[in-house]
C-alpha cells in the first residue's frame, strides 16, 4: 500500500516515534546542491524544543494535491506537492546545508495521533524559529512590480498615490500595470489559508519570498501603515473619481492585511474567538483546522481550551469549541456566527457555527460588520448566561419569547444595494410607515423602520469612532476602532457593566432617534428612487450601514407589531426570543418534538441566528419580564 507517495514500510523507517514529554519535533536538513543532480537530498532528525534548536520554518500554501515531485528523504524517494518542491529548490543552498521545519515533511501526515500532538506545539515551533520564510510561489514580472510598489510605500510613506496631490509617488509606481501586479500579489493563495496567518503572526522575523526575490515583514508592515495613512486623502477620493481603477480597488486587499497585522499583536485573553470570526473566509483542507489552525494565538483562559484530535468528527470539534467559548466569555456570542453556508458533510446542531466560508466576500464583509456591532446592544440586560448541555447536541438555555413572526420579505444577496429599491419599497409597505406610534412609543412607525434598516448602527458608530490625533488620517481611527470592536464583541460577558464603553448612556439605554438626523434617511430614500448615483459623505455612511444591515437578511413583522431584520431562512411562525447571556435577540423555530431529562420534559427548537428587533435591543424585554408581561422559560436547542 502506498500513501503520500511512499510505501508504508518505508514510512516506518523514515518516521520514528517522537517523545511528546520532551516536546520533540523533527527538523529537515536540506543538503547542499550538487552539480548534475536534480533530486533534492534531505534527512530528518528529532529535536526537543526545550533544547532551543536552531532552525528556520517554512510557511506556504500546500497547493494542488495531484501535482507532485520527488525528493530524496533519508535515502528514499519521497513525493511532495509541487509548490513545496519549488520552495525547496529556491531555498536550496549551494555551499552548506539548511535546517528548516516544514509541516508536510516533519510531521507524519498519515498519523492522526502525531498530527494532533504536533499541532499543540505550533506556537513554540514558529516562535522558536530564527526566521519564518513565507513562500508565495514563483517569481514573475508581477512580483517585481508588486515588490516595487510595496517598497515605495514603505520607503516614502509621505508621498501620495493621487497624482493630483503633491508630493506624490513616481508615475511608474502609479501605473495601472504596477498596481494590478500588487493586487495579484495580494491575491495569491498564501493570503487565503488558515495556517499561514498564525505562522506570520508568531514569526520573530518574517521573510516573504518568491523564488529568489525577497521582502522583509517590516517593509510589508510599513506599506500597510502607509496605505491607511493615505486612505482618506488618496484612495477614497480616487475610488469616487475613478471607479474601477486598480488604485481604487486596493482597499479590498489591504483591509484583510490590516486585520492580520492588528490581530498578530494582540495577546489578551479574549482575542481567540474574534480571530476565528474575523478570518472565517480563510481556507483549509481539514475542517477541524478552522479551530486548530488558530490555537497558536490562543492566550490566557483560551490557551489549551480545546484538545486537538484529528480522530474526532469535525461536527464534534465545532460543538466542543462553541460550548467552551460560551463558557469562557459568559455570553451567547457564537450564536451571532451561525449565518452562512453549512456543508452536508459536517453534521452538528443548529446552535453550532461551522465556520464555513461565505460564497462571496461582500456577504462576509456585511456579516462581519454586523458582528462588530454586537457590543452596542444589551438585549438581556444583566441576565447572566444560563445554559447546560443535556446530552451531545442538545443545549438547554433560558429566556423569554418576545413574539411570533407573521410576515416577512427578503433582500436578495446581490450588489449594489441600489438594485434592491423595489424590495425596500415592499419592506416599507409591510412596516406600514406613518407618524403613528410604534409598539415602543418612543418612536413613530416611520422612525422605527429606518432605524431598523440601520440596525441601530449609525448613531452608535459615531460614538465608537475616536477623533483622530493631529496629523493622523481619520481612516486610521476607523481602522483601529473596527478591530477593537471585533475583538470585544464575542468576549464581553453579557452581564458585565458596559457603561465604560464609549456608547450612549448606561447599559440597556437606547439612543434617542433624533441623534440620527432624519434628513439623512429622507435623502437616502430619495437617492434610492432617483437615477443619480451621487451621495454626500453622510449619505454614504448611511448607505454603508444599511447595506451591512440588510444584505442577505430578511425583514419581518411580528404579531404584536415589532419590526426587525434577521436570518434569510426566517419565516412565519418562527419565534423571536431574548435569551439570558445574549446581547441581541434570536430567531427560534419549534421542531414540535420533546425530550425528557432528569424527570423534566422540554420542547426542542432549532436556532436560525440572531436578529435586530427595534425596541427590544437594550433590555426592554427584561422590563416586560419584571412587569409580568413575559414569562421566563427553558428551551432545548438541537
Amino acid at each position: 500500500m502506498i500513501m503520500c507517495g511512499i510505501r508504508l514500510s518505508n514510512r516506518a523507517q523514515i518516521y520514528h516515534p517522537l517523545n511528546n514529554k520532551r516536546r520533540e519535533i523533527r527538523l529537515l536538513h536540506v543538503s547542499p546542491r550538487q552539480k548534475n543532480r536534480e533530486l533534492i537530498q534531505c534527512h530528518l532528525s528529532a529535536a526537543s524544543l526545550d533544547d532551543r534548536p536552531v532552525y528556520e520554518a517554512l510557511s506556504y500554501a500546500w497547493g494542488d494535491p495531484r501535482a507532485r515531485k520527488s525528493i530524496e528523504l533519508c535515502g528514499r524517494p519521497f513525493r511532495v506537492r509541487k509548490n513545496l518542491w519549488t520552495a525547496l529548490k529556491a531555498i536550496h543552498l549551494s555551499d552548506t546545508s539548511r535546517t528548516i521545519w516544514i509541516d508536510a515533511i516533519c510531521i507524519n501526515q498519515d498519523d492522526k495521533e502525531e498530527r494532533s500532538q504536533q499541532v499543540k506545539l505550533m506556537r513554540e515551533v514558529y516562535r522558536g524559529a530564527e526566521k519564518v520564510i513565507a513562500w508565495l510561489g514563483d517569481d514573475t514580472d508581477d512580483v517585481e512590480h508588486a515588490f516595487g510598489v510595496i517598497e515605495a510605500m514603505s520607503d516614502f510613506p509621505n508621498l501620495h498615490f493621487d497624482p493630483e496631490i503633491p508630493p506624490h509617488h513616481d508615475l511608474a509606481v502609479l501605473e495601472p500595470e504596477s498596481i494590478e501586479s500588487l493586487v495579484r500579489f495580494l491575491n495569491r493563495d498564501w493570503w487565503k489559508r488558515v495556517w499561514t496567518f498564525q505562522e506570520m503572526a508568531l514569526a520573530f522575523r518574517l521573510e516573504i519570498r518568491c523564488s529568489r526575490r525577497t521582502l522583509t515583514g517590516e517593509k510589508l508592515a510599513a506599506a500597510r501603515e502607509s496605505f491607511w495613512n493615505h486612505n482618506t486623502c488618496c484612495y477614497s477620493a480616487y475610488s469616487g473619481e475613478y471607479p474601477g481603477d486598480p488604485i481604487a480597488d486596493l482597499d479590498k486587499y489591504f483591509s484583510p492585511l490590516t486585520r492580520m497585522y492588528q490581530y498578530a499583536n494582540m495577546t489578551d485573553d479574549f482575542v481567540f474567538p474574534s480571530i476565528m470570526a474575523t478570518f472565517r473566509q480563510r481556507q483549509c483542507t481539514n475542517p477541524q483546522d478552522k479551530v486548530y489552525g488558530y490555537l497558536g494565538l490562543a492566550f490566557g483562559r483560551f490557551r489549551s481550551f480545546v484538545e486537538p484530535n484529528y480522530n474526532k468528527d469535525p461536527g464534534l470539534v465545532f460543538e466542543e469549541t462553541a460550548l467552551r467559548i460560551m463558557e469562557k466569555i459568559g455570553s451567547l456570542g457564537p450564536f451571532s456566527l451561525l449565518e452562512g453556508p453549512k456543508s452536508n458533510d459536517i453534521i452538528c446542531p443548529s446552535w453550532v457555527p461551522t465556520w464555513e466560508e461565505f460564497e462571496h466576500d461582500f456577504l462576509f464583509e456585511a456579516h462581519y460588520l454586523r458582528f462588530s456591532w454586537l457590543i452596542t446592544f444589551n438585549a438581556c440586560r444583566q441576565k447572566s448566561l444560563d445554559m447546560s448541555l443535556l446530552c451531545q447536541g442538545k443545549l438547554k438555555v433560558r429566556g423569554v419569547i418576545v413574539d411570533r413572526i407573521v410576515s416577512d420579505a427578503r433582500v436578495p444577496p446581490s450588489h449594489p444595494i441600489k438594485h434592491q429599491t423595489p424590495i425596500f419599497d415592499q419592506w416599507r409597505a409591510l412596516a406600514r410607515c406613518s407618524n403613528a406610534p410604534y409598539v415602543d412609543p418612543r418612536s413613530t412607525r416611520e422612525e422605527a423602520f429606518w432605524l431598523t434598516l440601520l440596525n441601530g448602527s449609525l448613531h452608535e458608530g459615531r460614538r465608537r469612532v475616536p477623533e483622530p490625533e493631529d496629523g493622523e488620517a481619520s481612516s486610521t481611527a476607523n481602522e483601529v476602532n473596527e478591530t477593537n470592536l471585533a475583538r470585544e464583541d464575542l468576549s464581553r460577558p453579557a452581564n458585565e457593566d458596559r457603561t465604560v464603553l464609549p456608547v450612549h448612556g448606561s447599559a440597556g439605554t437606547p439612543p434617542p432617534p433624533e441623534e440620527v438626523d432624519s434628513r439623512q434617511w429622507h435623502s437616502w430614500w430619495v437617492f434610492m428612487h432617483s437615477p443619480s448615483d451621487f451621495l454626500d459623505l453622510e449619505g454614504l455612511q448611511f448607505n454603508t450601514c444599511v447595506t451591512a444591515a440588510t444584505v442577505n437578511r430578511k425583514f419581518f413583522m411580528t404579531a404584536e407589531g415589532w419590526m426587525g431584520t434577521g436570518p434569510p431562512t426566517a419565516r412565519q411562525n418562527d419565534m423571536v426570543v431574548v435569551l439570558n447571556g445574549g446581547l441581541v435577540p434570536y430567531v427560534l423555530r419549534p421542531t414540535w418534538s420533546e425530550m425528557s431529562h432528569a424527570g423534566t420534559t422540554y420542547s426542542e427548537f432549532t436556532i436560525l441566528g440572531d436578529c435586530y428587533v427595534h425596541g427590544i435591543m437594550y433590555g426592554e424585554a427584561m422590563d416586560r419580564l419584571d412587569a409580568g408581561v413575559y414569562t421566563e422559560q427553558e428551551f432545548v436547542l438541537v
